[in-house]
């Protein structure tokens, strides 16, 4: 049995309650929570020309809003706090971006080291705010169902393993119990680790209650999770969604990246993808499945590079992916490279460099490039039309 301190139980009778609330109400705050998701996923899809200097803050979310066809604030007075103002000039020039990227790019610009504005959506409008403001006022519940992914297909009937150290056998409910512990771990070291309570944060919460996880948290990191989730069960189904891309980077710019991000951490790949000094060779975003290998090719004049993506079932239930990259340099110098990526239980990215130091016009440069083969979970856009599955939203906590 587990037993939990009271100051935690209040917390999860608290969350439950939000979310019973919201369940027995008309539906008007569910669909709120489903319309400001969307509007995340439409931030995503919509392209803009970041290029400004000593442009004032307010006329940059103006011209954000113009161009991406969304409503764009600033929540002028919670960003006071923060000592952001509406004519703070911004020098910001990251070419052609997704909105979302674009607003991420803003925001950390705009942060001072210890505090950065936040980006959320509510009330049909996407906000610029500040981080307190976006905690208290903000953040949603929701929680997620995730029975199905307690059990693994190999699982015995009757379990004898794992054995405790005096000799207990565990039950299936014992096991069911350590494996929803591990996915919570899972959701802290992958989404914003720093905001937890559990690593000592005051934004983000998550507990597990009745084989479900009741997490508040903003609408950003609800869909990171739900993304995740969602990116586990592909794996048990034998199918995992990709963005692949092959590229050059300045190596100075790669060890930059390199210093701010986990190694192997979704946001490291996408920072790589979509870095403005990035030369992209080629993109794509498509499934990979057991028994459907996925063949990528890159052929132009100063690359000749050929890729297999494999994907094989992996004990518990998720999928390993055999990777085969050979490639031809412009000097006929030939590069093999064999090894595997695993999406058993965590939703990373994999990252492989290719020796390579020349520049994307093949000559080399006083900067040399890297050539890189990025490897990360494909993101859900509003062109999908698909929101997190098992998942039951939940009103503002106060």
């Amino acid at each position: 049995m587990v037993h939990r301190p009271a100051a935690m139980l209040t917390t999860i009778a608290t969350l439950v309650m939000s979310i019973t609330a919201t369940s027995s109400a008309s539906g008007d705050q569910r669909q709120a929570f489903y319309r400001d998701l969307d509007l995340l996923y439409a931030a995503e899809a919509a392209t803009v020309t970041a290029d400004y200097h000593e442009m004032p803050l307010r006329d940059v979310l103006e011209d954000l809003a113009d161009e991406s066809g969304l409503t764009l604030r600033g929540m002028w007075d919670a960003l006071e706090y923060d000592s952001i103002e509406p004519d703070d000039a911004v020098t910001l020039t990251i070419g052609s971006v997704s909105l979302a990227h674009a607003l991420l790019r803003l925001s950390e610009d705009l942060s001072d080291g210890w505090h950065q504005p936040r980006v959320t959506a509510y009330d049909g409008a996407i906000l610029l705010t500040s981080r307190v403001n976006q905690r208290r006022n903000f953040n949603r519940t929701a929680m997620y169902d995730v029975r199905d992914l307690l059990d693994h297909p190999n699982d015995p009937e009757d379990p004898e393993e794992p054995h405790a150290d005096d000799g207990h056998q565990f039950t299936r409910a014992d096991i069911r119990a350590y494996r929803l512990d591990d996915l919570i771990d899972l959701i802290i070291e992958m989404v914003e680790p720093d905001a937890w309570e559990q690593h000592g944060g005051d934004f983000s919460r998550i507990l597990a209650h009745k084989e479900r996880l009741i997490v508040n948290t903003d609408l950003r990191n609800h869909r990171k999770i739900g993304e995740m989730l969602d990116q586990l069960r592909h794996g048990r189904d034998g199918r995992a969604n990709l963005a692949v891309a092959v590229l050059d980077l300045p190596r100075s710019s790669y060890r930059s990246v390199l210093r701010r991000h986990a190694p192997d951490s979704p946001l490291l790949a996408r920072s790589i993808m979509d870095h403005e000094q990035a030369v992209v060779h080629s993109r794509v975003s498509s499934p990979v499945a057991v028994g459907e290998p996925l063949d990528v090719r890159t052929k132009r004049e100063t690359i000749d590079l050929t890729m297999r993506l494999t994907a094989h079932r992996a004990r518990g239930g998720g999928l390993d992916i055999g990777v085969a990259i050979e490639t031809r340099s412009s000097f006929n110098e030939r590069e093999q490279i064999q090894t595997s990526v695993s999406w058993t239980n965590r939703s990373n990215s994999a990252i492989f460099e290719l020796v390579h130091d020349a520049g994307p016009t093949g000559i080399a440069d006083d900067d040399h490039f890297v050539r890189l083969i990025v490897l990360k979970p494909r993101l859900r856009t509003a062109d999908d039309g698909m929101r997190p599955s098992r998942m039951e939203p939940g009103g503002r906590i106060e």
